[in-house]
């Protein structure tokens, strides 16, 4: 195997060193996505990795894409033309790296980002 291949994991148990949690912003729903794979989609398609539903209105079947690049993750916009994505109050232009505590604010929904170190 590509010792490249192997960075940003534990090489006891294997795990990502870091793993994110997206939680959604909400006194009504609580839900919570643990982020371990190398990509996650979310989206209002139950074909997403963490499915927001079709209740909230402008969010398309795979809109965001949260993925890893060694220990950090970052964030990118699926459909380029959408410009209703904002991290902390700001418009998302390219990939961003996720820091713990960002606010990901989707049309019609809020969902807030943690790290931690998994080993």
């Amino acid at each position: 195997a590509d010792p490249q291949s192997q960075l940003g994991y534990c090489k006891k148990c294997r795990v990502p060193l870091r793993v994110g949690r997206i939680q959604i912003i909400d006194e009504k729903l609580h839900k919570e996505f643990f982020l371990y794979s190398d990509e996650t989609l979310i989206g209002s398609s139950s074909q997403s990795h963490f499915p927001l539903g079709t209740a909230t209105g402008g969010i398309s079947d795979k809109h965001v894409r949260i993925f890893r690049r060694k220990t950090s993750l970052w964030l990118e916009v699926v459909v380029k033309d959408s410009d209703n994505t904002l991290i902390n109050r700001r418009k998302i232009l390219g990939p961003v790296e996720l820091l713990d505590g960002d606010t990901i604010e989707l049309p019609g929904i809020s969902l807030k980002f943690n790290l931690k170190d998994a080993c």
